[in-house]
């Protein structure tokens, strides 16, 4: 998807039955793997007047430090779903009871 795709879509989005769309949400793949195109997609969502979400598997967020440096560099994001199960996590994670 290209920028200009992002933002025609997003503004046909916004135009939908008089504001019936409010928000947006961008999902993988991985929305997080392209951080420029990520940039302008929810710049674009607010400009439509949408409130941008996210589902991230957060690869990016290797610790707390990284994970707020990243997300600061995108403050347009009004919701972030972090989307997990057993089979992504590494072994490493896991309890042994």
């Amino acid at each position: 998807m290209s920028a200009a795709d992002a933002e025609r879509w997003l503004r046909l989005a916004a135009s939908y039955g008089n504001g019936r769309i409010q928000s947006v949400v961008v999902t993988g793949g991985e929305p997080f793997y392209n951080l420029s195109l990520l940039q302008e997609v929810l710049g674009s969502a607010q400009r439509n007047g949408l409130v941008p979400a996210v589902v991230t598997n957060a690869f990016w967020a290797r610790d707390a430090t990284e994970a707020v440096a990243v997300l600061e560099g995108l403050p347009q994001i009004r919701m972030l779903s972090i989307s997990a199960d057993a089979y992504h996590r590494r072994r490493s994670h896991f309890r042994t009871s």
